[in-house]
């Protein structure tokens, strides 16, 4: 399905597609914020509690919200960029 691209010349079209933009991969970006807080939790209770947690795993959950963040941003760019060409 192609649709239109969005006037964004039009201060009422531009909010809508603004609002429209903002829930683009919205769970995703917040899943991916979510792991990052829960790894550096896990660092910050690994270095106050727990120092026989391997170093490891923080950075691997710390890593997997970063990365999960950057696909969710590039999902959203991608998205932009089909809508204003009509693709999308």
């Amino acid at each position: 399905m192609s649709m239109s691209p969005p006037d964004l010349k039009d201060p009422v079209a531009r909010a809508a597609y603004h609002r429209e933009l903002t829930g683009v991969a919205a769970g995703m970006r917040r899943i991916g914020l979510m792991l990052a807080l829960a790894g550096t939790a896990v660092a910050l209770v690994r270095l106050a509690a727990m120092p026989d947690l391997p170093a490891w795993l923080p950075a691997s959950i710390t890593g997997v919200g970063i990365m999960t963040m950057i696909a969710a941003l590039a999902a959203r760019r991608r998205y932009h960029l089909l809508r204003t060409r009509g693709q999308g």
